[in-house]
């Protein structure tokens, strides 16, 4: 399947172009053409996706389904999925460079295990009973918030998009779901095989568009019940903010670092090996990636030689091709930020062991490893890998 010509809002139940006709340019990361366009919403289009899921919700027609019923219609959009396992798949590929084997065989089956999880689990939680006497107990109730916004990033935008909105969606709220402009494709198509799935109109919807306009009139609309948001740290404080003055509960999944740390008793083949994995997976576009190493002084020879070889041993190309284990950086922007970091490293006395950002064209990036001696490190900096 090729990339989508055209990637529109779904508002209602409908799809749809912007009103004034604005759209943004949707990039392959790998060849840098432009393979299509995407609807560029505006104020407008977040009030009117936030107005459809409110009406749905205050319809009835989700928030008051029974569960076992609403749980039947999670369980058909996952069968869709499966259906167009392929298609979701290829969408994360041309949209920000997933290597389709990932996609198809890891990404696809986890969000369908996701939207089957909680299709089966809201029907089945028990809630808590606490004797208040001989004459009345009290429980817990667990009930629909109203309107929920999902913003998602671009590094995994199918798998962690419906992380955010499945248990939303089964507990009977309504969505309105942002997906990250560099990667709009898989967030409708979702929103699309719900319909198709026998979804009422309004429960699911998305804009798509900028971040600076759709998502800070989607963070600040009275209408919303409640946020989640994956991304950047600067972005999330400011969704913070906007959530406290509605007094919107928000749930913030921002950027960090992970670490793997070896000491001198490790197995350093094994070590290298998964420390490895912790870096470049995904082409290090993880939010939990590893990216940082920290190893003792008696073993750091001998491993980063081990590493170095597992990062050279990383197959960069095509993310079509199956043989293909690190496809290209999302965007050219996070190229650029990431072929900074070699500068960086240089002036710092760092020496770049395998790869580089000129190697593979524009925007793709070959595995690399900077290392530094431990006795030249700082404490913040005693790494074999410069930190991001």
């Amino acid at each position: 399947m090729p990339a989508l010509d055209f990637v529109p809002h779904l508002i209602g139940g409908q799809e749809r172009a912007s009103r004034a006709d604005g759209t943004l340019d949707n990039v392959n990361p790998w060849t840098q053409a432009v393979q299509g366009t995407i609807a560029a919403g505006d104020v407008q289009e977040a009030a009117d996706a936030v107005a459809a899921a409110r009406a749905a919700f205050d319809g009835g027609a989700w928030s008051r389904l029974p569960e076992r019923q609403r749980g039947a219609l999670m369980h058909a959009l996952a069968d869709r999925m499966e259906l167009h396992a392929d298609e979701l798949a290829q969408a994360d590929t041309f949209d920000m460079g997933r290597p389709l084997t990932a996609a198809r065989g890891f990404d696809v089956p986890r969000a369908v295990a996701m939207i089957r999880f909680f299709g089966d689990h809201m029907a089945l939680a028990t809630s808590e009973t606490y004797p208040m006497g001989a004459d009345f107990h009290s429980f817990t109730a667990y009930r629909p918030a109203g309107v929920v916004l999902a913003i998602s990033p671009w590094n995994h935008p199918l798998m962690l998009g419906v992380w955010k909105i499945a248990a939303a969606l089964a507990w009977g709220n309504t969505v309105v779901w942002k997906p990250a402009e560099d990667s709009p494709t898989s967030a409708y198509l979702i929103a699309k095989y719900a319909l198709e799935a026998g979804w009422p109109a309004g429960v699911l919807n998305v804009v798509q568009g900028s971040g600076a306009v759709v998502g800070d009139a989607l963070i600040h609309s009275p209408g919303i019940d409640r946020i989640t948001f994956t991304g950047s740290t600067a972005v999330g404080r400011l969704v913070g903010v906007a959530a406290a003055q509605n007094l919107v509960p928000a749930t913030l999944e921002l950027g960090g670092k992970g670490a793997s740390i070896i000491f001198d008793d490790a197995d350093l083949d094994l070590a290298a090996a998964t420390a490895a994995r912790a870096v470049f997976n995904n082409t290090g576009q993880v939010c939990l990636a590893g990216t940082r190493v920290l190893v003792q002084r008696g073993v750091y020879d001998s491993f980063l030689s081990r590493f170095a070889e597992q990062a050279a041993a990383l197959r960069v190309g095509d993310p079509l091709d199956p043989q293909t284990d690190l496809g290209p950086l999302a965007s050219k922007k996070q190229f650029d930020r990431v072929s900074d970091y070699f500068a960086l490293a240089a002036d710092e006395g760092g020496t770049v062991l395998t790869g580089g950002p000129g190697e593979g064209g524009p925007s793709r990036r070959r595995s690399w490893r900077t290392s530094r001696r431990p006795a030249e490190c700082g404490a913040r900096r005693c790494s074999g890998r410069w930190p991001r």
